[in-house]
């Protein structure tokens, strides 16, 4: 450890000499000044320094002044000043002191022993707060690192989306999605497959939590669909080898609701699974009523004989398949309220006629309007196709 520095301001040689003198032979390092003005130019030069030694009465410029200056540039405000004074101790001057950043008031002559009691305790106060900042230096640098980690895997996640307009079968079907994490990176995913002949696959899905677990479990996720989809199993069948996958892979603690849906656009048909996930809704102008997509599943991940079942509707020109998370509807107002599925399907039968674009950008300006705007909104997908 370096032996601690220490600045003496004094315009009397003398008391300089006799604080060396004291100081140096218990093993401090030492530097001086004749007046403030020399003590605001020393400090700059040597920023290591750790205690001042400040007279009050000096030519030029008073101790007042100079802990004034001192305290006000970043680089030294943090170090310890002892104010002394051959004057009787007035409060006026202790307070004055005090407010221009002196931590301790010491009146000359003093006795030895009482000199180095202050000096021991203000370098014990000017240790603390370089380990403190040292310890805070240390979790800025990692919290920039996680930070720049954070952003690099949410790249990473907004590659494994599919890209804004870029999906199979353009010439029959439109596409719209809206996608928002909770954090940096979120537990929310969906995707769009081409899945043989005239098919196309949709999955969404929400991984328990939000944040860097929750994403991990989306890229396995991601990673298995792909794989599996290349034998273009049907949607229970699908379901069942996720689960069957995810099981005993992820956490115990999280676990993952999804729906997963082949529409056969020459057969005119959608089939669809559901595990554990909101009920997405098929409706159009055409149609007087939603029609609910539900089918039995439990959620994936947690059980792996769990069995799923399918359900196959016709599709008619204009039909729009709605796929959402429960982020879209577990929304608080004021009043600790959820704005909840009720009024999210009553949205959408009083839209049913509207663009994909259009009913998701309204759907979301009502929920926004509707949320207290405090409570930390959890992640949100939302899936708009409309067959043409």
């Amino acid at each position: 450890m370096s032996k601690p520095s220490i600045l003496l301001v004094d315009d009397n040689p003398d008391n300089i000499y006799l604080l060396e003198v004291i100081l140096q032979s218990r093993n401090f390092t030492t530097f001086s000044a004749a007046n403030g003005r020399e003590a605001v130019e020393t400090v700059k030069a040597n920023p290591g320094i750790d205690l001042i030694l400040m007279d009050v009465m000096m030519p030029e410029m008073d101790g007042f002044e100079a802990s004034r200056h001192i305290r006000n540039r970043p680089e030294s405000a943090h170090i310890p000043i002892i104010m002394m004074t051959a004057k009787k101790r007035e409060l006026g001057d202790v307070v004055r002191g005090l407010d221009e950043g002196a931590l301790e008031y010491l009146t000359k002559p003093f006795e030895e022993e009482e000199l180095l009691a202050r000096v021991r305790s203000m370098l014990r106060i000017k240790r603390l707060h370089d380990s403190n900042r040292e310890l805070l230096d240390k979790l800025l640098a990692q919290q920039k690192l996680m930070d720049m980690e954070l952003k690099t895997a949410e790249k990473v996640q907004y590659a494994m989306l599919p890209a804004p307009g870029a999906y199979p079968a353009k010439d029959r079907i439109i596409v719209e999605a809206h996608y928002h994490a909770a954090a940096s990176i979120g537990g929310d995913f969906y995707d769009i497959l081409e899945y043989g002949s005239g098919k196309v696959a949709f999955l969404i899905a929400d991984v328990s939590g939000h944040g860097p677990s929750a994403a991990l479990i989306v890229a396995v996720l991601k990673t298995i669909l792909v794989n599996e989809a290349a034998s273009r199993p049907s949607p229970a069948e699908m379901m069942t080898r996720i689960n069957k996958k995810l099981t005993g892979l992820i956490p115990e603690d999280h676990f993952i609701s999804a729906f997963f849906a082949v529409a056969d656009l020459d057969a005119r048909t959608l089939t669809g699974c559901r595990a554990g996930h909101p009920f997405p809704m098929l409706f159009s102008a055409q149609r007087p009523d939603i029609v609910s997509l539900d089918t039995p599943g439990t959620i994936l991940g947690m059980f792996s004989d769990a069995v799923f079942g399918e359900k196959t509707v016709p599709l008619v020109s204009g039909d729009k398949l709605l796929l959402y998370s429960d982020g879209i509807f577990e929304v608080p107002n004021k009043a600790g309220e959820l704005y909840g599925l009720p009024r999210l399907r009553e949205f959408v039968q009083n839209h049913r006629a509207e663009a994909c674009r259009a009913l998701l950008d309204k759907m979301n300006a009502e929920v926004d309007g509707f949320w207290d705007g405090e409570t930390i909104r959890d992640d949100v997908v939302e899936l708009v196709v409309e067959f043409k």
